[in-house]
């Protein structure tokens, strides 16, 4: 059983079971030979064999205990060959005090003979290596010796001939069910292999890598709006050489950072092919000759080529340092990565990580064992998307019209992005957080509320639907908090706006709504939308950015007054491909909200005017939740007048400085 070792348990543990081999068209001279049949054999055999359910485990019971089973079971023919392999032993030198003459036993004459042929074999290591010895036993009056030997004959030379193949050079190699996750045949093992050398292993795609893999395709004629970075400047005194060690580290340690993402003919969604050794991308850059401002000016000019130089997301890895010395005791890092790698949630892991393996001098020994990428996508084959797709199509039931507040343009390609904050002070954010805690919400509910009104007056609709960023990391898989990868996952939030209802009510209906979402976040935004209709359609996001890391208050490597290397946050730079996001991140003692919006749709004071009413939004929740969604004040007087004949081509005549009553 998975998880249980039972080395040193007395018991009977084999298991009897039918298997079904069918070596197909093989010139078996030549796997006589060593040569490439014998490749073709042990791949179709190790197949074969692998295909057994629960490695027969099961067998006698579906064959004689149950009776649903049993009949069909019992009409096939009996095989009239078995097979036991003992296993591997060790003989020891012969100093023991004593000492077993042989292993196994031998068969009382009466007992009736399982099978015409019993062939067995057992390997045992002696003082020359390992010995392969095989055994058979058969009623002698239904074969004659002379045909087992000969048999034996011709078994030892397959073996032999197999053997001779797997010394070859370039032999080996990996078969479909090397990689389970995934439904592969032969000829797609054998293009991956040639296309990546040292293939490890083959994943399949979370829901939202399938997106970005979309978006990334579109990013060879232009930016990719899905590569990032994370700039930290690094104060005291550094050894690049042990940073880069603790870099390389890194992607030793944690396998679906050297993924490559390909399509292969014949299979419909792509994969992720993960090398067994990949090489970190660095670089180091000295700006240390010029002058403060110029030295910036120039880190960021460095920093901007590292952003705009594409990843081809077939060659592994797509992440990238870049070390840029300002002086002898301040340097800058900056990390480059693909979101298709990991999410913001990953980050600060990796940052913990890197400090831990650098203060060790690049030796991660010290760190626990790493949970796999892999077995998150292990554990997302195995949920219910029967139970999802019922949970989705009830919760968007209804929606008729795409929320949009930009217009559309199919053919738009990515542009840099433009950037505007706005925040929530203490006296705000207090409010906000006693609120919360008054009605049992969660400061995110709140927000999404907020932004949900927002939406609401731009885009002229009661019923609306934006997107939002979930974390995706399920409790249920251990070590979930400290991998890396992509686990986030972009869903619809549909919000029914009564202009005559309480605001307080609507956030709690919100909130339940949500929570009954939870266990289904998992599937795709592709096909929720594809269930919905155009109903689910929207083209803004919200992501509240509570991650369980602060990178001032991380290790620092070094130790003593003079040996120490503190790092500190100096910025970063991401975006996404809708028209308009809001990034939440929540501080002790106020609410940061950050609009990433695309500029060849918004003016910088549009988005400057969304984060202001946003803020009023807020402020008017905190002041009176019990106030009607259709009472909140957006806009003031001169506001209004700026929106309705400047801005609003919709033509929705709406109450002034209220919600819709659309």
């Amino acid at each position: 059983a998975d998880g249980v070792d039972l080395s040193r348990t007395v018991g009977w543990f084999t298991s009897v079971y039918p298997v079904r081999l069918e070596p197909g068209e093989v010139d078996f001279v030549d796997v006589r030979a060593g040569g490439d049949a014998a490749g073709v054999v042990l791949k179709r055999v190790k197949e074969q064999v692998r295909a057994v359910p629960g490695d027969g485990l099961g067998f006698g019971l579906l064959r004689y205990l149950n009776p649903a089973t049993r009949p069909a079971l019992a009409a096939l023919p009996t095989p009239q060959i078995g097979f036991n392999y003992l296993g591997r032993f060790t003989t020891g030198s012969g100093r023991q005090e004593w000492q077993p003459v042989a292993l196994g036993g031998d068969m009382d004459e009466r007992m009736p003979a399982a099978h015409i042929l019993e062939a067995g074999g057992v390997v045992r290591d002696g003082a020359d290596g390992p010995e392969l010895s095989l055994m058979f036993s058969w009623p002698g009056e239904l074969l004659a010796e002379s045909v087992v030997r000969e048999l034996g004959e011709g078994w030892v030379a397959m073996l032999t001939g197999l053997a001779a193949h797997a010394a070859r050079p370039g032999a080996g190699g990996h078969s479909p069910s090397d990689f389970p996750l995934v439904l592969l045949d032969q000829g797609q093992v054998a293009e991956l292999e040639a296309a990546q050398p040292g293939l490890a292993e083959v994943w399949p795609l979370s829901p939202l890598q399938e997106g970005l893999l979309f978006h990334a395709m579109l990013g060879e004629q232009a930016l990719d709006a899905y590569s990032g970075q994370g700039l930290l400047n690094l104060l005291g005194p550094l050894d690049t050489a042990v940073l880069r060690a603790a870099g390389q580290a890194l992607l030793d340690r944690h396998p679906n950072l050297r993924a490559g993402f390909r399509h292969l003919a014949g299979l419909e969604q792509p994969v992720q092919v993960i090398a067994d050794r990949v090489a970190l991308p660095w670089r180091e850059a000295d700006v240390s000759a010029l002058p403060s401002a110029e030295a910036e000016a120039e880190a960021d000019r460095l920093a901007a080529a590292e952003l705009a130089r594409a990843f081809d997301p077939a060659v592994p890895p797509l992440l990238r340092f870049l070390v840029i010395r300002f002086g002898a005791r301040h340097h800058r890092l900056v990390i480059t990565n693909h979101h298709i790698l990991m999410d913001g949630w990953s980050l600060p892991v990796l940052l913990r990580e890197l400090s831990t393996i650098y203060a060790a001098g690049g030796d991660p020994i010290g760190l626990p064992p790493v949970t796999p990428y892999g077995e998150y996508l292990a554990w997302l084959g195995r949920q219910d998307r029967h139970a999802a797709r019922e949970a989705w199509q009830r919760e968007l039931a209804g929606t008729t019209e795409p929320t949009l507040v930009a217009p559309g343009d199919p053919a738009r390609l990515p542009v840099a992005p433009g950037r505007v904050m706005a925040s929530a002070g203490p006296e705000l954010i207090a409010a906000l957080r006693a609120l919360a805690r008054e009605h049992d919400l969660t400061l995110n509910t709140v927000v999404q509320g907020a932004w949900a009104m927002l939406v609401s007056r731009l885009a002229g609709q009661r019923d609306v639907v934006f997107g939002a960023v979930v974390a995706g990391r399920p409790p249920e898989l251990p070590g979930v908090e400290d991998m890396l990868g992509l686990f986030v996952n972009t869903v619809p939030v549909r919000v029914p706006l009564d202009p005559n209802r309480p605001v307080i009510e609507m956030l709690t209906a919100l909130q339940d709504r949500q929570s009954a979402l939870i266990a289904h976040q998992y599937l795709g935004l592709a096909e929720i939308q594809r269930l919905a209709g155009a109903g689910a359609t929207f083209d803004t996001l919200v992501a509240y950015e509570n991650y369980p890391f602060d990178p001032d208050a991380g290790p620092e490597p070094g130790s003593g007054p003079d040996d120490t290397l503190r790092i500190t946050p100096a910025g970063g730079r991401d975006s996404t491909h809708y028209p308009l996001t809001l990034a939440v991140i929540p501080g002790a003692t106020d609410l940061r909200l950050r609009l990433t919006y695309r500029p060849d749709v918004f003016e910088p004071d549009q988005v400057e005017g969304f984060g202001r009413w946003l803020v009023r939004i807020l402020e008017a929740v905190a002041a009176d939740p019990g106030v009607l969604v259709g009472r909140v004040p957006v806009l003031g007087a001169a506001e209004w007048v700026r929106v309705v004949e400047e801005w609003n081509d919709t033509g929705v005549g709406v109450g002034v400085g209220t919600l819709p009553g659309v």
